[in-house]
């Protein structure tokens, strides 16, 4: 590492720490479980070389940004470089929107105050933005998600851009950076282990899946000592995904019930196509298959899904 600058004098000593209300995902605790892989992990990702041993700290929000289930990751190296990781299922395009807004409060938090006013050149700490992907809908290995992507108008060069990495870490996927990074790789091989699990066993698949990766030598260390809080925290995440699709679901058929009512009320143009747009004019049973389908997809039991779609057991098992 280089010499430090003045600036590393401007870091604040008290830290913020995670606001306890939010459930860790296994992705989060699993690298605040082996934190000092934050260094190598970096370096893969980077292609840099820090020395193993280099300081690192946590630097989680109290104030997430995120609900319920936390999937990032943010850490602080030697005082010099900030990296957030978000992990995600499902990509978000408004991701550099929110770590802007994120690495923002970042700095405010670890930055002394009055950096701001000194008439002197102060340095802050460099921020890498990344998400990790690894849901089941096909992706590129790489990509880059634009801040500027969101800008409603554009005018000459764009004065504030903001870039974040989205890495596929699917098993099989980006298979150079899983060798330089051994517990992203078999994280990944963790993962791919609870989905086919889960798919063969329902939620059972859950405490099989870590009990086969402890045997076979995946993640064996950390599933040991967190048994029982990984099998907790899957489900919460599995309970969570759930929600979000019920919720989704509610959504658009509230949004098809709002918008076909406008649509005859007013007699409108404008009513009609807001119907049409939000709803169309498919019959509900058609709107609940295609529910159940995606949640099929994303590894949902058919028990759960005739639930949450109100679809016989026998209906959704037609489905598969």
């Amino acid at each position: 590492m280089k010499k430090k600058s003045k600036n590393t004098k401007r870091i604040r000593k008290s830290r913020t720490k995670p606001n306890r209300k939010y459930k860790d995902s296994v992705f989060v605790d699993l690298f605040i479980y082996y934190k000092d892989s934050i260094v190598l992990l970096y370096n893969a990702l980077q292609g840099a070389n820090i020395k193993e041993g280099t300081k690192v700290e946590n630097i989680a929000l109290e104030n997430s940004l995120y609900t319920t289930i936390r999937n990032d990751v943010s850490f602080l190296i030697e005082n010099t470089i900030i990296v957030l990781i978000e992990h995600q299922s499902t990509i978000n395009k408004n991701m550099p929107l929110r770590l802007l807004l994120y690495v923002a409060e970042i700095y405010k938090n670890i930055l002394d105050e009055k950096i701001r006013y000194s008439r002197e050149q102060e340095f802050i700490p460099l921020p890498v933005f990344y998400v990790f992907y690894n849901g089941k809908e096909a992706y590129p290995e790489r990509d880059v998600l634009h801040l500027s992507d969101a800008y409603r108008m554009k005018i000459g060069e764009v004065k504030l851009e903001l870039e974040v990495n989205v890495v596929n870490i699917n098993y099989g996927k980006n298979e150079e950076l899983m060798r330089a990074c051994n517990i992203l790789k078999e994280y990944s091989m963790f993962v791919k282990e609870v989905r086919e699990h889960v798919e063969k066993c329902g939620e059972e698949g859950f405490n099989l899946a870590i009990k086969y990766c402890i045997e076979n030598g995946i993640l064996s260390e950390y599933l040991s000592k967190r048994f029982k809080a990984v099998e907790n925290m899957l489900m919460s995440e599995y309970n969570y995904e759930m929600d979000i699709a019920v919720q989704r679901n509610e959504e658009h058929r509230l949004a098809y019930e709002e918008g076909m009512a406008m649509g005859e009320e007013r007699g409108e143009a404008r009513g009609i196509s807001i119907g049409e747009a939000r709803g169309k004019s498919m019959g509900e049973a058609k709107k609940q298959k295609d529910i159940a389908l995606n949640l099929l997809a994303m590894d949902f039991s058919i028990e759960q899904v005739s639930k949450a779609t109100g679809l016989s057991i026998e209906d959704v098992e037609a489905l598969i």
